[in-house]
């Protein structure tokens, strides 16, 4: 993903509404925010599913959010967002771990 300088956009909504594919999203309208999360999220390192799973939990609308970042290409980027500075990045398992402050402002 080459994300750094090439975000037009980003959206966030509840889990609830990604399950139930209602296309609720509201804009993250902190650009400096969106900046910073993406040059946090280059910086970490992919971890399997198998290393969380006992740290993540179940899924709920209370700690799972998706983000959709919107690509100057076109292109959008779908992460999910859980509690405690877990993300996950398509339908394989790669998740990322961001510790930073960055990451629970959104």
């Amino acid at each position: 993903m080459n994300l750094i300088g090439n975000v037009n956009a980003a959206y966030i909504r509840s889990l609830n509404d990604w399950n139930h594919h209602i296309d609720h999203f509201n804009q993250v309208k902190n650009t400096s925010l969106i900046k910073t999360f993406v040059q946090k999220l280059t910086m970490t390192e992919p971890i399997t599913y198998q290393d969380i799973k006992d740290k993540i939990g179940n899924r709920n609308n209370n700690n799972t959010k998706e983000l959709s970042i919107q690509l100057q290409d076109g292109t959008t980027v779908y992460l999910m967002l859980i509690k405690g500075g877990y993300i996950h990045y398509g339908i394989g398992g790669v998740y990322f771990h961001m510790n930073d402050e960055v990451f629970s402002q959104l």
